[in-house]
């Protein structure tokens, strides 16, 4: 296989998949842009997890404090009221979260 739109070799499947991946990433123009436009769909998937995590960070640090507040809620070491003012919340939603 030696151009790019040589896609289509019984003695590689592999390769020839792999090729064909990248050409079906061709939207059009030059078909030297696929190098570009795979760099692109790269980064756009590695930019994608970075925010997943950081958002996947976010979320489990706000529920590891509400189970916080809920543990000493139900140890009678804080009132629901005070939960659910350091959550920003009424006492009725805390108390939801706390009978879930």
């Amino acid at each position: 296989m030696t151009t790019v739109d040589e896609v289509d070799n019984k003695e590689f499947p592999a390769l020839s998949k792999s090729k064909e991946n990248i050409n079906n990433l061709y939207i059009g123009g030059d078909r030297n842009m696929n190098g570009v436009l795979l760099d692109a769909y790269q980064d756009g998937i590695k930019d994608g997890i970075e925010q997943g995590i950081e958002q996947g960070i976010e979320k489990g640090l706000e529920q590891g404090k509400i189970n916080l507040l809920i543990n000493m809620f139900n140890d009678k070491k804080i009132s629901a009221q005070e939960s659910a003012d350091y959550l920003g919340i009424s006492v009725d939603e805390f108390l939801k979260l706390v009978n879930k």
